[in-house]
């Protein structure tokens, strides 16, 4: 505190009896003694257990009450930039189709429920308190319906990697979790796709890019939970007859390799 030396602050335990452990938290009154600050009430000391985590976050709340200019040592500037992140999910899908002068060939699906399973690196950026990151995320998706039309029974067959590259910004709540959200370009990689027209003959799909919107929580940097909206996507683009909308609703759940 100022020019003062190091106070050592005081934590023991002891044993009462020979089946009894006491603890000694005069630390408790050191620092309520010594961190007067609006922001620190008596009860958030009272709380505070004698451990590195919560001393240190008490400090750093101190230094910010009073307008210190400090730096955190304990924390790493140079770690944890770099996230590999498994991403499974599921996906709320429609689709639809416009045959333009072929009426008789438009089709809605129904929505469909369908998994999702992605790999995301995520790269966050050393400044602003890490607090914006960029990522890419490689996903396996399908979409299966069918419909039945006045004269054909359509199917379709729709499975992809889709290619999310994005940005992400977190909102800090406190050291264990955060919340964020992000929007990215996604590009669309068709696999193996056609839309079967019964004896008529097959559709190819070839997707256009569309844009995505995602917000979601994070805790401890390692579990996470987002809920994404996806824009409209074209999934027929090689037809200058057809055309398609695409759109679909995820929900992710994320766990952090490292």
């Amino acid at each position: 505190m100022g020019d003062s030396g190091v106070k050592q602050l005081i934590y023991k335990q002891y044993k009462a009896t020979d089946f009894e452990v006491k603890e000694n938290n005069e630390y408790l009154n050191q620092l309520w003694n010594d961190l007067k600050c609006p922001t620190i009430p008596l009860s958030e000391i009272k709380r505070l257990n004698y451990s590195k985590g919560e001393l240190v976050r008490l400090f750093v709340k101190f230094n910010e009450c009073n307008g210190s200019d400090f730096k955190e040592y304990s924390k790493s500037q140079s770690n944890n930039l770099f996230h590999l992140n498994l991403r499974p999910g599921i996906n709320a899908s429609a689709l639809t189709i416009d045959s333009g002068l072929l009426n008789n060939r438009d089709a809605q699906f129904d929505s469909k429920i369908g998994f999702r399973l992605g790999l995301e690196a995520e790269f966050v950026m050393a400044f602003n308190g890490k607090k914006w990151a960029v990522f890419v995320e490689p996903t396996y998706q399908y979409f299966e319906a069918e419909k039945q039309l006045e004269r054909y029974l359509v199917k379709a067959s729709y499975r992809s990697i889709e290619l999310p590259l994005g940005i992400r910004h977190y909102m800090f709540l406190n050291e264990q979790s955060k919340l964020f959200i992000n929007g990215a370009v996604v590009l669309d990689f068709a696999i193996n796709s056609i839309f079967d027209y019964d004896t008529v003959g097959d559709l190819e799909i070839r997707s256009s890019p569309n844009l995505a919107f995602g917000f979601g929580y994070k805790m401890n940097d390692k579990l996470s939970l987002e809920l994404r909206y996806h824009t409209s996507r074209d999934v027929i683009t090689d037809s200058q007859s057809f055309s398609s909308d695409y759109k679909a609703v995820a929900l992710i759940l994320g766990y952090s390799l490292f």
